[in-house]
């Protein structure tokens, strides 16, 4: 007869980790979620708290704990983690959190959330615990609708610095500066990066919608929080001497959505002629 000495093995915690299957799930400028999405379980590391303020941290203090592609015939993710430890930093009673993102050489979309009770287990209770499901959190970035109408989740564009962007796209390509032009459709590398368009692929420019109002001219220009850049509207009469600030412009808007500024003056006889033109600068 044989006998063992060994201890029997500890009974080990997973945790289901998923999004309803068959939802609306888009990205930040409307289109559906796609096969590029991945989705971490994990934490952050120590006392730091991701809020939409601090993304360019995120990645630096996000430790993973598992991984799952997001799944475009069923329109969602869903897996089950194994809780084998509790070492460092996947401490019992952090705060857990779900990660979804897509990044690319267009952009990176970011989704993050939580539950109040997505707390990290202890490795030693049997069993698996409650299914955490995307329905039941709260988005720190992007948006969560629980009901799943009009969608489930929309992920947010997340900062995309000019460094990363100059690697992503013009690696190997020596004019690859800031006001360098390589595919000669008119527009520099640095607007290319503030309008999200190809710097190697020649394209339309973006349109920056003039009108006049009441006699003034005003200039509307797509907003891309996500891109990092100093925008600033200049004024003229001659097309030489160009002025900006309050004292010449008034800014209408300025928000995700666009910014919108309006020349302080008017078309008269004294001044017949208005011009107005955008300028970036990298911070």
């Amino acid at each position: 007869m044989l006998s063992c000495g060994c201890l029997p093995l500890a009974a080990q915690v997973g945790i289901p980790w998923s999004s309803p299957p068959n939802k609306v799930n888009l990205t930040s400028a409307g289109p559906a979620m796609d096969a590029g999405f991945t989705f971490e379980l994990g934490v952050f590391n120590g006392s730091f708290i991701p809020t939409s303020g601090n993304m360019n941290l995120w990645v630096a203090n996000w430790s993973s704990a598992a991984s799952t592609s997001y799944l475009v015939s069923t329109s969602r993710f869903a897996a089950v983690h194994t809780v084998n430890d509790n070492e460092g930093p996947f401490d019992e009673g952090k705060a857990a959190y779900v990660w979804g993102r897509r990044e690319n050489a267009s952009g990176k979309e970011w989704i993050l959330f939580r539950a109040a009770n997505w707390n990290w287990p202890s490795s030693s209770p049997p069993g698996n615990l409650a299914a955490w499901t995307a329905n039941q959190a709260t988005p720190v970035v992007g948006q969560i609708n629980a009901s799943g109408s009009p969608f489930l989740m929309k992920s947010a564009a997340a900062p995309f610095p000019w460094a990363e962007w100059q690697a992503a796209n013009l690696t190997g390509e020596p004019l690859n500066g800031p006001l360098d032009d390589p595919d000669k459709d008119g527009t520099p590398n640095l607007l290319e990066f503030v309008f999200a368009t190809s710097p190697t692929v020649s394209n339309p420019p973006t349109p920056t919608p003039v009108a006049l109002q009441s006699g003034h001219v005003v200039i509307t220009v797509p907003r891309r929080l996500d891109r990092p850049a100093t925008l600033t509207v200049e004024v003229s009469g001659n097309l030489v001497d160009w002025q900006s600030g309050p004292a010449h412009t008034e800014v209408l808007q300025d928000n995700e959505a666009a910014l919108v500024v309006r020349d302080l003056t008017p078309l008269s006889p004294a001044h017949p002629k208005r011009f107005i033109r955008l300028k970036a600068k990298l911070p």
